[in-house]
Formats: C-alpha cells, sequence, structure tokens
C-alpha cells in the first residue's frame, strides 16, 4: 500500500490496514496531496477512529488544506477554537467549506451566498452555464438530503473545489447512513444490503418516506456524470461509483469497505474530455 495522493481510496486502504492493526503512520506522513474527497473522507474516517495519525503539513498546508482549517468541523482538519467569519459576497472562490447544521442554516445568507460563487466560478473554469447549474443543484441536493435524513450528531461539511476545467464537490456526514435511513419505508424493507439502497437512493422519488416526493438525484447525476464525471457514493458498508458517459442508475459499481458511519458523495465532473494529471476522486 502505497501513494502519494490522499485519495478516497486510499483513505479506504489505510482504513483497512488500521482494522488489521497494521500501521499505517508511514504512509500517513509521506502523502504529498490530496484530492478534495480524499482529504475529507479521511477526515471521517479519523473522527470515527480516533487513534489515526494527523495529516502531514503537505496536506494541511496546501492550498485544500489551508481553506479547511478556516472552519471548524469534526471531520475537517480542526475540530476546537474560532471558524473565521463566513463570506457573505458572491466573488468567485476555487474552494471553499462549510458546516451546515439544520434547515435554518441551510437557508441562511452565508450558504445561499455560495451558491453564488459557485456560479461564478464555474463559468470562469470554463464550464457551459446548463453544466454550472447542474453542478450546484447536485451539491444543495445532497446538502438538503443530508441535513433532512442523516440524524448526524455533528454538522454536515460540504465543500468545492473548481478550477479550469475541473469541478468537485464533496458532501459528507457522520449519521446513520443511506441503509437505515430507507429502511423506515415499507417499500424498502426488502433491501439486501447497503449497495442495494445506494442504487435505489439514486432513483427518482426515492426516500424513506413512502409518499413519492422530489426528482430524485438521477437526473442531475447522470447529467454531471455525461460531462466526464465520476461520481461515489459511500454510505457505512457500502460503496457506489459512476463513472462516464450515458449513465442511468443501473450502471456502475459496487464495494464494501469497511464500516464508516454516516453518508458521503464525491462528485467531479469536466469541461473537456482531457485526462486530469492527477486523481480527481
Amino acid at each position: 500500500m502505497t501513494s502519494s495522493w490522499l485519495t478516497s481510496n486510499f483513505a479506504e486502504q489505510i482504513h483497512k490496514s488500521h482494522l488489521k492493526r497494521r500501521p499505517v503512520g508511514n504512509y500517513v506522513e509521506n502523502l504529498t496531496d490530496a484530492t478534495l474527497a480524499g482529504l475529507i473522507e479521511y477526515g471521517c474516517l479519523k473522527r470515527a477512529l480516533r487513534d489515526l495519525p494527523d495529516l502531514p503539513p503537505a496536506i494541511t498546508r496546501s492550498p485544500l488544506g489551508r481553506e479547511l482549517n478556516l472552519i471548524v468541523s469534526e471531520i475537517g482538519v480542526r475540530s476546537t477554537g474560532t471558524s473565521a467569519p463566513p463570506s457573505i459576497n458572491h466573488a468567485a472562490r476555487e474552494i471553499e467549506f462549510q458546516t451546515v447544521r439544520d434547515e435554518a442554516e441551510l437557508l441562511s445568507e452565508p450558504v445561499q451566498m455560495m451558491a453564488m460563487r459557485i456560479t461564478q466560478q464555474m463559468k470562469l473554469a470554463g464550464f457551459a452555464k446548463r453544466t454550472g447549474n447542474e453542478f450546484q443543484a447536485a451539491l444543495f441536493e445532497m446538502l438538503a438530503n443530508a441535513i433532512e435524513h442523516s440524524q448526524s450528531a455533528v454538522p454536515t461539511l460540504v465543500g468545492y473545489h473548481i478550477r479550469p476545467g475541473i469541478a468537485s464537490f464533496v458532501v459528507a456526514d457522520m449519521g446513520r447512513g443511506v441503509f437505515e435511513s430507507l429502511k423506515e419505508n415499507p417499500d424498502h424493507r426488502d433491501m439486501a444490503d447497503h449497495c442495494e439502497a445506494l442504487r435505489r437512493a439514486v432513483r427518482p422519488t426515492v426516500s424513506r418516506y413512502q409518499r413519492p416526493r422530489g426528482n430524485g438525484f438521477n437526473p442531475i447525476f447522470k447529467a454531471l456524470a455525461g460531462n466526464w464525471g465520476v461520481l461515489r457514493f459511500r454510505s457505512r458498508l457500502g460503496c457506489r461509483t459512476l463513472d462516464g458517459l450515458g449513465l442511468n442508475v443501473d450502471v456502475g459499481s459496487s464495494h464494501y469497505p469497511p464500516e464508516l458511519p454516516g453518508f458521503q458523495v464525491s462528485v467531479t465532473c469536466r469541461a473537456t474530455a482531457v485526462t486530469p494529471s492527477h486523481p480527481v476522486i
């Protein structure tokens, strides 16, 4: 197990090694960079497994690490201290993180202004207006979903990283996960496992409520996947990844990682088909 990048997959490998009581300190201290998804997933992992090592300065002092250090979050770089005042202007930002505790915070001015900053930054990064709208809609759909359904004891963490030609966001909570949420709906009590819950969760109108509501995640996320995208959904004992063009909800790969509380969603899309020179998820 070796990598200079902290990706979501490498965070999973660290998790597996830790559970097998193998030392992971050397792997962590030798990391030189991180994807947005990897950084947040390691934060979730460290919150669940308190004895994991802290991330090295190469990551905490990187642009992503510095921005995450501005906020206080149980699944961020630091969990104590004072957060920087939230921005209430619409000036574009390449990287931003916020924590959102409830619906009131979701509707607050700082969070709603984040939507405007995303729109501005997507335009500057070379994305079509429609893709920018889909990206923003997907982020806020997942954030609203976490607030409504997760029953997380700690605030949901949301972050984005938008640079020329490539855009990513993560929404992460430490709640009960999709499987437990959907089981409240009698129509979904036949689910076999956590991956099946993830597969159903992206279908239109599927939620813990028996009465159909909403459009589901599928139309928005399918559009983002069509923009040379990679979508990763992890919830407790299940993980589902969608990658490429023309996907529908039943296309994708599933695997069963070690259990991690909550629901973590990572989305990356590109403005062109050019393969990035570094990991994206």
